[in-house]
Parts: C-alpha cells; structure tokens; sequence
C-alpha cells in the first residue's frame, strides 16, 4: 500500500489520533488510474470516498453546452465524500465529474467506512461537516452563476 501520509498533512484528517489512523489504513484500498480516466461521474450514485495520493484531477459540472471545468484536485484532497455523507439522508447522486488531468493514486474508502470514521472522531467530524457545508453552499453558488450557460 502506498505512504498514507499525505492524507494526514492537512485538515480534517490531521486530527485522526494513532488508532484513527490505523482505522483508516485498513479501511482503504489503492486504487492507480491512467489520465483520462474518469473516476466519479456526475449523475452517478456514490459509495466510495477518493483521497488523492498522486497526481492531478479535474472537477467539471454538466452543462447544457457540455461539461465544464470548475476546479483542480490535488494531493491531499480527497472527493466523493458529498453523495457518500448525502446517503444518510436521501439516495443523492454524484455532484460532479472527476476526471484525471495525469495517472492518479489514490487512497479509496466505502462511504459507510468513511462514515463510520467520522462519527468515531468528534475532532474529524466536526472539521468534515464544515468541509462539507462549504463543499455544497460552493457548488449551489456555482450552479446558480453557471446556469444561464
């Protein structure tokens, strides 16, 4: 398996403690992806959690003209987690397209292990659930400037 460590550089989870990090080791698989590849697909239902490791991603949104480019994802962050979370509460799909810019590691969690460490580490989930709200108060600001495209 590839050196987590990057994952624990930066916020939330750099507030895992020893045996939250032990939880997260045995929870991931690595996963490698060519560029080009599409690793999430917007419209799609989501049951895994991505934690870039390596490499460049591009985030788009379907539009009426065609997907459009509306970030970057580099090492550490992670995606997926807004249809993995959204799943407590409804069956939500996923809000985006993920495409590789280069080949791609990545660290790959269930949701229901990525939930399960949340709820596990109070630090984790308070620091996700504000990455979270932020996460989707962005892409409802996005969405509302974009639809007229």
């Amino acid at each position: 398996m590839k050196d987590l460590s990057i994952i624990f550089s930066k916020e939330p989870f750099s507030k895992l403690s020893v045996s939250g990090r032990g939880f997260f080791g045995e929870h991931v698989r690595t996963i490698s992806s060519r560029k080009g590849k599409c690793l999430i697909k917007e419209g799609e239902k989501g049951d895994t959690v991505y934690f870039l490791l390596e490499g460049c991603c591009s985030v788009l949104l379907d539009t009426p003209k065609g997907p459009l480019p509306i970030s970057h994802l580099y090492p550490p962050d992670f995606f997926g987690e807004l249809a993995a979370l959204d799943q407590m509460i409804a069956d939500v799909k996923r809000t985006a397209t993920v495409i590789n810019l280069t080949d791609v590691s990545a660290a790959a969690m269930k949701a229901d292990d990525f939930k399960e460490l949340c709820s596990s580490y109070p630090d984790v989930l308070e620091a996700v659930d504000k990455f979270y709200r932020d996460r989707q108060r962005e892409l409802a600001q996005l969405r509302e400037r974009i639809k007229n495209i």
